[in-house]
């Protein structure tokens, strides 16, 4: 570890990271009798929309969306691709800050490269334009407002990827990163295109987004505990003891933080508590380095043994939770980019 003279006489510790910085914590119910992980994915609220595709040959030139009689363009250049493009009209958009928000980026059939338009109210588009062989098309404006105050379905632009069960709650993020709660009310499987909910105590605006499974905040550590049982084991042979051999284990991790009420993850562990339910439960490390696309991850199944809250008079509340891990506990080693 080198050291250096700073300012003032003081003397700076400079040091490579060798792991994570953060350790991040996810968790969602499984379906029934199933200890299997749970595959990431991202929902998409939907609303009026029309689907855009960036197709053709990626060329130079400048790609333009009319919205309400303005025109959003991204200028390629040769190093671009339709992917790129799809990027670059997206940021345009979003950066314009209007009503119409473009999201749910997704590939299309050969090289096409797609997104949505979407917007809580009906919105017209113009004549799209790209440089030829390149391709920009637009589908018809459609859909309906979804996500109101007091409704019980959620309408997506995408399709779920993952089954969700009921009970689990999701926290959607508008493009100002507002948060709204949504609790399942039904099981969502495979191919959902809308979310039965419990009646939404506000609105959920359009292109909002949710993760699944869902991010605990606001924890200020995730310690995992590991005991193990070790056994007397007799030498029938000699008659003699070995040191012994494991029988058994113990692993648990502790959730101590803060309390806050838009927090999917933690609203999820609190249901599970009550209910006895299993959850999946995840430990994720950010990548060590630039040369890695993801850090080391820890997950498994269990159940919510602890939950307690610390609710000082004007104070701040805490909210520490204990968990259980049943069966195995599996590492996932940091994956190089």
């Amino acid at each position: 570890m080198p050291l250096t003279k700073g300012k003032r006489g003081t003397i700076d510790l400079n040091r490579k990271k060798i792991r994570g910085r953060e350790a991040k914590v996810y968790v969602g119910i499984p379906p029934v009798n199933s200890r299997a992980r749970l595959a990431d994915q991202i929902l998409y609220t939907s609303g009026f929309n029309s689907l855009i595709t960036i197709g053709g040959t990626a060329t130079a030139g400048s790609y333009t969306i009319p919205i309400a009689s303005i025109n959003y363009t991204y200028v390629a250049t040769g190093a671009d691709t339709n992917e790129t493009i799809r990027d670059g009209l997206i940021a345009v958009i979003m950066k314009a800050g209007v009503a119409v928000k473009a999201t749910a980026p997704g590939v299309g059939s050969g090289g096409d490269r797609t997104f949505y338009l979407v917007s809580d109210t009906t919105f017209a588009i113009g004549t799209t334009v790209a440089p030829a062989p390149g391709t920009l098309a637009n589908t018809a404006v459609s859909g309906a407002a979804t996500g109101a105050k007091g409704a019980v379905s959620i309408s997506l632009l995408r399709p779920t990827t993952t089954e969700m069960q009921a009970n689990q709650y999701l926290m959607f993020n508008d493009s100002d990163d507002f948060e709204f709660i949504a609790k399942l009310s039904a099981n969502a499987p495979v191919g959902s295109t809308s979310l039965a909910v419990e009646s939404l105590p506000e609105k959920i605006p359009a292109g909002s987004t949710a993760e699944f499974p869902v991010y605990v905040f606001d924890l200020t550590n995730s310690g995992i505990s590991r005991s193990y049982n070790l056994a007397a084991a007799t030498d029938y042979n000699s008659g003699s003891d070995r040191d012994g051999v494991i029988t058994g284990g113990e692993k648990s991790i502790a959730l101590p933080g803060n309390f806050a009420y838009k927090n999917a993850g933690g609203l999820t562990l609190a249901w599970a508590g009550e209910a006895g339910n299993e959850v999946i439960l995840e430990r994720r490390f950010d990548p060590p380095s630039a040369a890695y696309k993801s850090g080391e991850i820890i997950w498994g199944a269990g159940v919510v043994t602890g939950d307690n809250d610390t609710a000082e008079n004007e104070g701040f509340i805490t909210r520490d939770r204990e968990f259980a891990f049943l069966g195995k506990v599996t590492t996932i080693d940091a994956q190089p980019t």
